[in-house]
């Protein structure tokens, strides 16, 4: 399974550092005073946490104003420009824009992305699909 490391130590192998960015729909206009109004998921989610402390690190609010588990939900509010959010930029819709420094987003620190296996998984396939998994993430 794919995942992002949420905790230290974990069990996963780490496979690379994904780029993690704020997005938004075209439509976004990100108020220049008050708080940025953010589609997260839950607490507990590094990339939440990451939304969060880089806000308050700069000295920006943010105010969660959309929450989900699923990334179809985030998707719809950040579609309909209620919203940015954090996200891996290799997950990014392609029509969705990236928001910089310029833009008054902080840089976010990349994130883990591990390969965790089950320890049952021996049968030589899953050394097959690990290889596979391991070149695509590589050529992306």
């Amino acid at each position: 399974m794919l995942g992002i490391r949420c905790i230290e130590p974990s069990e996963g192998r780490v496979l690379c550092a994904e780029e993690v960015v704020w997005a938004a729909s075209p439509g976004f206009f990100a108020p220049p005073e008050g708080p940025v109004p953010l589609a997260v998921y839950p607490s507990g989610c590094p990339f939440r946490a990451r939304a969060l402390n880089a806000l308050v690190a700069i000295g920006r609010p943010g105010k969660i104003v959309y929450t989900s588990q699923n990334p179809s939900g985030i998707e719809v509010a950040v579609r309909q420009s209620y919203a940015v959010t954090v996200r891996s930029r290799r997950t990014l819709p392609a029509d969705w824009v990236v928001l910089d420094p310029e833009a008054g987003f902080p840089l976010l620190p990349p994130a883990a992305l591990e390969l965790h296996r089950a320890p049952i998984a021996l049968h030589s396939a899953f050394d097959e699909v690990e290889g596979l998994i391991e070149r695509q993430v590589a050529a992306a």
